[in-house]
Protein backbone atom coordinates (compact mmCIF):
# COMPACT_ATOMS: atom_id res chain seq x y z
CA UNK A 1 0.00 0.00 0.00
CA UNK A 2 1.73 3.77 -0.79
CA UNK A 3 1.48 6.31 1.56
CA UNK A 4 0.09 9.55 0.05
CA UNK A 5 1.48 12.32 -1.41
CA UNK A 6 1.16 14.66 1.86
CA UNK A 7 2.65 12.69 4.65
CA UNK A 8 5.74 12.63 5.05
CA UNK A 9 8.56 9.32 5.00
CA UNK A 10 9.33 8.99 9.04
CA UNK A 11 10.80 5.61 8.97
CA UNK A 12 14.53 6.68 7.57
CA UNK A 13 17.20 9.58 8.26
CA UNK A 14 16.63 12.76 6.38
CA UNK A 15 18.75 14.85 5.20
CA UNK A 16 19.69 18.19 7.65
CA UNK A 17 17.82 20.39 5.66
CA UNK A 18 15.10 18.73 5.29
CA UNK A 19 15.21 18.41 9.32
CA UNK A 20 13.78 21.06 12.08
CA UNK A 21 16.05 23.88 13.08
CA UNK A 22 15.06 22.19 16.85
CA UNK A 23 15.99 18.67 15.30
CA UNK A 24 19.39 20.13 14.42
CA UNK A 25 20.10 21.54 17.37
CA UNK A 26 20.25 24.93 16.21
CA UNK A 27 17.45 26.23 17.58
CA UNK A 28 15.52 25.69 21.00
CA UNK A 29 12.29 24.67 21.42
CA UNK A 30 9.97 27.83 21.33
CA UNK A 31 12.23 29.78 18.89
CA UNK A 32 14.80 30.87 22.29
CA UNK A 33 18.37 31.23 21.08
CA UNK A 34 20.72 29.13 22.28
CA UNK A 35 22.79 32.21 23.34
CA UNK A 36 20.60 33.78 25.52
CA UNK A 37 21.57 33.29 29.42
CA UNK A 38 18.15 30.88 28.97
CA UNK A 39 19.25 29.38 26.53
CA UNK A 40 22.63 28.32 27.71
CA UNK A 41 21.40 27.11 31.03
CA UNK A 42 18.96 25.53 29.08
CA UNK A 43 21.45 23.51 27.12
CA UNK A 44 24.14 23.09 29.93
CA UNK A 45 20.91 21.15 31.73
CA UNK A 46 19.92 19.03 28.94
CA UNK A 47 23.73 18.30 28.46
CA UNK A 48 24.00 17.17 32.17
CA UNK A 49 21.22 15.12 32.10
CA UNK A 50 22.31 13.34 28.89
CA UNK A 51 25.56 12.63 30.66
CA UNK A 52 23.69 10.97 33.60
CA UNK A 53 21.90 8.93 31.43
CA UNK A 54 25.26 7.42 29.78
CA UNK A 55 24.91 9.65 26.09
CA UNK A 56 23.48 8.96 23.12
CA UNK A 57 19.70 8.35 24.10
CA UNK A 58 16.76 7.82 21.51
CA UNK A 59 13.77 10.42 20.02
CA UNK A 60 11.66 9.92 23.15
CA UNK A 61 14.50 9.92 25.96
CA UNK A 62 15.74 13.34 24.57
CA UNK A 63 12.68 15.09 24.41
CA UNK A 64 11.94 13.57 27.98
CA UNK A 65 15.62 15.39 28.41
CA UNK A 66 14.33 18.54 26.95
CA UNK A 67 11.02 18.32 29.07
CA UNK A 68 12.69 18.07 32.13
CA UNK A 69 15.50 20.79 31.80
CA UNK A 70 12.50 23.17 30.75
CA UNK A 71 11.08 22.05 34.07
CA UNK A 72 14.58 22.59 36.05
CA UNK A 73 14.88 26.09 34.33
CA UNK A 74 11.47 27.58 35.44
CA UNK A 75 12.11 25.96 39.31
CA UNK A 76 15.58 28.14 38.98
CA UNK A 77 14.12 31.01 37.61
CA UNK A 78 10.92 30.99 40.33
CA UNK A 79 13.83 30.73 43.00
CA UNK A 80 15.57 33.73 41.89
CA UNK A 81 12.72 35.64 41.72
CA UNK A 82 12.13 34.59 45.46
CA UNK A 83 15.36 35.55 46.12
CA UNK A 84 15.16 39.14 45.14
CA UNK A 85 12.17 39.00 47.00
CA UNK A 86 9.05 38.65 44.41
CA UNK A 87 6.14 37.75 44.99
CA UNK A 88 6.05 33.65 44.25
CA UNK A 89 3.82 30.93 44.06
CA UNK A 90 5.10 28.24 46.40
CA UNK A 91 2.41 26.13 44.91
CA UNK A 92 3.88 26.59 41.14
CA UNK A 93 7.69 26.34 43.04
CA UNK A 94 6.68 22.70 44.01
CA UNK A 95 4.31 21.44 41.24
CA UNK A 96 7.60 22.02 38.90
CA UNK A 97 9.97 20.47 41.38
CA UNK A 98 7.83 17.53 41.60
CA UNK A 99 6.91 17.06 38.13
CA UNK A 100 10.72 17.54 37.34
CA UNK A 101 11.65 15.06 39.70
CA UNK A 102 8.50 12.41 39.01
CA UNK A 103 9.70 12.56 35.15
CA UNK A 104 13.53 12.39 36.13
CA UNK A 105 13.24 9.24 38.05
CA UNK A 106 10.85 7.74 34.94
CA UNK A 107 13.42 8.51 32.50
CA UNK A 108 16.09 7.07 34.90
CA UNK A 109 14.34 3.91 35.47
CA UNK A 110 13.66 3.57 31.47
CA UNK A 111 17.40 4.35 30.59
CA UNK A 112 19.95 3.14 33.42
CA UNK A 113 22.92 5.24 34.00
CA UNK A 114 26.20 3.50 32.67
CA UNK A 115 28.13 2.63 35.78
CA UNK A 116 31.31 5.59 36.05
CA UNK A 117 34.66 3.38 35.57
CA UNK A 118 37.17 4.01 38.53
CA UNK A 119 40.75 3.44 38.91
CA UNK A 120 42.63 1.08 36.55
CA UNK A 121 39.10 -0.10 34.57
CA UNK A 122 38.91 4.05 33.83
CA UNK A 123 42.67 3.82 32.94
CA UNK A 124 42.39 1.02 31.00
CA UNK A 125 39.30 2.32 28.99
CA UNK A 126 40.71 5.60 28.26
CA UNK A 127 44.26 3.92 26.52
CA UNK A 128 41.86 1.94 24.75
CA UNK A 129 39.76 4.82 23.61
CA UNK A 130 43.03 6.24 22.62
CA UNK A 131 44.73 3.47 20.69
CA UNK A 132 40.96 3.09 18.82
CA UNK A 133 41.82 6.91 17.58
CA UNK A 134 44.79 6.64 16.38
CA UNK A 135 43.72 3.90 14.30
Amino acid sequence: MSRPASVPDLTGKRPPHARSAVSNGTRLPGGVSASSAEGRRFVDIMGDLTAQMGGALGPAEQLQVRTIAGLMLHVEQLQGAMLRGEAVDSEQITRASNSAARMLSALRRKVPAKPKLTGRAALDAHMAAKREAAA
